[in-house]
């Protein structure tokens, strides 16, 4: 779904100043229940998540889509570890991440 909705986005230019632009998009996603503990979190701590995911992608240049497939994380508190510092946690493979790079300007 992220693939598709970068495509769309890209391939509807807007016009500015009666010139034609490309815009990009970047998409942070979660897939739930998360792998591999399926451990229940609340709204916030989910989007969150979905937040953190965001940022990634727009660090690693924008136009791209991450997803947070897993993350070990058996308890609140362990969860609550790798959201203070979440890319350390990647960095540490405890979070794994789906990055799907957008098309091309």
């Amino acid at each position: 779904m992220a693939r598709r909705l970068m495509q769309r986005v890209a391939g509807t230019p807007i016009a500015i100043d009666g010139v034609q632009r490309t815009v990009t998009a970047s998409i942070g996603y979660c897939a739930f229940p998360l792998q591999p503990f399926q451990m229940p979190m609340s709204w916030e701590r989910a989007a969150n998540l979905v937040d953190m995911a965001l940022y990634i992608a727009k660090n690693q240049g924008r136009n791209r889509a991450v997803g947070v497939l897993a993350v070990q994380a058996d308890s609140p508190a362990i969860l609550a570890e790798i959201e203070a510092d979440f890319e350390s946690a990647y960095t540490a493979a405890l979070v794994q991440l789906a990055i799907n790079l957008g098309p091309s300007a």
